[in-house]
């Protein structure tokens, strides 16, 4: 028997007829409605947008953390010399300890960065936080520079070569006040050496009760005597002294020069007023003023060194960033 067309639009002769697909989906066509994609598709665009958004700011981030190292590797050379000039006792006597200021440059350069990563974190664009981390530092280092060239340049050295010249009336008066705070400090010796040490060995300043405001402790062994001061707490908290009112910052520098240049006194000869002759290598009675001499004359390249690379490691990284805003 032939199937029906019934049959064949039930799609098979042993089956029951199947309804029509749009019946199944509704029961008519007039119930009929397709797929709905538009609010999954708009969901997937702001999840990619987002997702887009997040890696931008990570990479912005990456961005402000490797040009924040490059701006420390830039400045740690002129940083690290004015530090080095700032401790220096002959450069921070005769000119100043200003090389502390270079401390200023790195702290800068990280506050700035801690702040850009902040306006990064919240959506913020701007380059200005680089032009400010390598601008304010640069101008630290012009002007640490610029001080110890004007203050090398302006430094008598001849005064300090020639020793005629260096007590002579001409002298600067940092260096006469020197000379005194000297001639002052051998006074003060010697009484020390006929209250304090009558049958030892001379003392020496540090232990002398003019410097200290307090006797000396004396210990004897033996046939042997030694003099001992009260100690560092004694040192820090002694009376302050006449001596160490007037002359207290020239009798220390003093102590520095006995014990770095190996020489005493400064502009003559004279005898140590901090040290044993035998206890410094290389002692042989010479002045320090010559030596002293030799040394400043390298202030003036080392104030140039911290003002060139300062101004040329500062515009080399301001033509990069211009260069990678193109």
């Amino acid at each position: 028997m032939r199937p029906s067309s019934a049959t064949n639009i039930g799609g098979g002769a042993f089956g029951p007829p199947m309804a029509p697909v749009y019946q199944r989906n509704g029961g008519g066509s007039g119930n009929f409605q397709p797929p709905k994609t538009s609010d999954v598709s708009s969901a997937a665009i702001v999840a990619q947008m987002a997702e887009t958004q997040d890696v931008a700011v990570e990479a912005r981030r990456s961005l402000a953390y490797l040009a924040t190292l490059c701006l420390l590797c830039i400045y740690a050379a002129p940083t690290v010399i004015s530090l080095h000039l700032a401790v220096d006792p002959d450069s921070a006597f005769w000119i100043g300890r200003y090389g502390y200021f270079a401390l200023c440059a790195p702290l800068t350069i990280i506050l700035v960065h801690l702040v850009h990563i902040a306006h990064l974190t919240a959506g913020g664009r701007s380059q200005l936080p680089f032009v400010i981390a390598t601008l304010a530092p640069l101008l630290v280092f012009v002007l640490v520079g610029s001080v110890y060239m004007v203050g090398a340049r302006d430094l008598n050295l001849g005064a300090f070569e020639s020793l005629d010249a260096c007590s002579g009336p001409d002298a600067p008066p940092k260096l006469m006040k020197l000379e005194m705070a000297y001639a002052r400090g051998v006074a003060a010796l010697d009484e020390c050496a006929k209250r304090d040490a009558v049958g030892l060995r001379r003392p020496t300043l540090d232990v002398c009760q003019e410097w200290t405001g307090e006797p000396p402790v004396i210990v004897k062994n033996g046939n042997k005597y030694t003099v001992y001061n009260r100690g560092k707490l004694g040192r820090l908290f002694a009376t302050s002294t006449k001596l160490r009112q007037n002359f207290g910052r020239e009798l220390k520098y003093l102590a520095t020069t006995e014990a770095n240049h190996a020489c005493s006194s400064f502009c003559k000869r004279g005898q140590m007023l901090w040290h044993m002759p035998g206890t410094v290598v290389g002692f042989e009675g010479e002045p320090c003023a010559p030596f002293v001499a030799l040394k400043l004359q390298g202030l003036w390249s080392a104030g140039s060194v911290v003002l060139w690379s300062g101004i040329i490691g500062g515009a080399v990284f301001l033509g990069l960033l211009v260069a990678a805003g193109r």
